[in-house]
């Protein structure tokens, strides 16, 4: 007689089959992409432990070489899928810096069948038989447990809600400065443009605080836990993430993570043309507006939506001149009020390097560098 077993993972209303590469929700499927199931398949069976990302990536992608972005990208589309668990906590935690780990509570359900039919269905009906009896004995006990335990219980659950909920509201924002990955330290100028644009978008949305770029760039380079640099900066929430750019294309990956507690809340990846650099960072500041769930007004959609309208010529002497400037020395300023004047010629109606041209003339003025007048 042969015996052929099969097991689930159970979490939630979810069940997850391994061999099938199924999930299903109140047995209807999600569909998911294989190797999206593969991401969850690895989570769920290392549940409660970290998987590094390089250890990840390995074992849903074991013969192909892929960018950390795709999974980031899966671990987006799942915690969609899923949604939340216990009053709003995520199925996914991420560990900055490291990985993931499934943090709900699983289930493993087994389904076994002999391959003879009437000892199959003998042993249904056996089983059939003891459920009843076991239902009968443990219906009086449940139903006085379940009055004893069902005010109590609505009281912590309450509490529970009321205190995930207190938590994860963000009033306060920082933007840290955005990591440039293309190994080219002259490219700094255009990760730290990307930073000041995606903390002026933040800006214009009136229901949340956003440091200023002045406070956040003594973070640059800097390597301090998310609590402690929250703490320093009196916020809720954090914005990190990067910027690729190679040739004319460009990748901004961002995350927003609940400070004071590091939880993970979202992450997600934009890429597009470099000309179309500041429609991508105002879809950025608009997911994270979506995300930490503020409620935009007509005016503020507007702002975010509506691309300004400046050259990718002018738009790159003008965070050249900004680069400079930043430096404060009277070669460096001199060197940035070139770059203002060259934005303000390749596109005459450039009204912010105009501002920048004037205030670098105003700094070498007051370093000495240049006559007053």
């Amino acid at each position: 007689m042969s015996l052929q077993a099969k097991h689930f993972y159970e979490f939630g209303p979810f069940r997850l089959d391994p061999d099938e590469r199924l999930l299903s929700r109140e047995n209807q499927p999600v569909p998911l992409a294989p190797k999206v199931i593969d991401t969850l398949l690895v989570l769920v069976e290392s549940r409660g432990h970290l998987v590094d990302k390089d250890e990840l990536m390995k074992r849903v992608w074991p013969d192909a070489f892929v960018e950390e972005g795709s999974l980031n990208k899966n671990v987006s589309v799942l915690r969609k899928a899923l949604g939340q668990w216990d009053g709003g906590l995520e199925y996914i935690e991420t560990i900055p810096k490291r990985g993931y780990r499934f943090a709900a509570p699983v289930n493993v359900a087994g389904d076994s069948t002999e391959s003879h039919p009437k000892i199959a269905a003998d042993r249904a009906a056996d089983d059939a038989e003891i459920e009843v009896q076991l239902q009968s004995r443990l219906r009086s006990h449940v139903l006085l447990i379940g009055l004893v335990v069902a005010a109590s219980l609505a009281g912590f659950l309450g509490w529970r809600t009321w205190r995930v909920r207190s938590a994860s509201t963000i009033r306060s924002l920082a933007v840290l400065p955005l990591e440039n990955l293309s190994g080219d330290a002259t490219q700094d100028y255009f990760a730290d443009g990307m930073t000041d644009e995606l903390i002026t978008d933040l800006g214009q949305v009136g229901s949340i605080r956003v440091i200023s770029r002045t406070s956040i760039m003594k973070y640059k380079g800097v390597h301090k836990s998310l609590p402690e640099i929250a703490r320093e900066l009196d916020v809720d929430g954090i914005v990190e993430g990067t910027v690729l750019r190679s040739g004319d294309r460009v990748r901004i990956t961002a995350q927003l993570i609940q400070a004071r507690v590091d939880k993970h809340l979202w992450a997600e990846s934009y890429q597009g043309e470099t000309r179309d650099v500041l429609s991508l960072q105002n879809e950025v500041a608009s997911a994270i507006a979506r995300q930490i769930r503020i409620t935009l007004t007509p005016q503020q959609k507007a702002a975010l939506n509506g691309s300004r309208a400046v050259g990718p010529e002018a738009y790159e002497s003008y965070w050249k001149g900004e680069y400079f400037l930043d430096k404060a020395t009277p070669d460096a300023v001199r060197k940035a009020a070139e770059y203002f004047q060259d934005a303000t010629t390749k596109q005459p109606d450039y009204v912010t390097a105009y501002d920048k041209l004037a205030a670098s003339y105003q700094i070498l003025g007051a370093l000495g560098a240049c006559p007053r007048k």
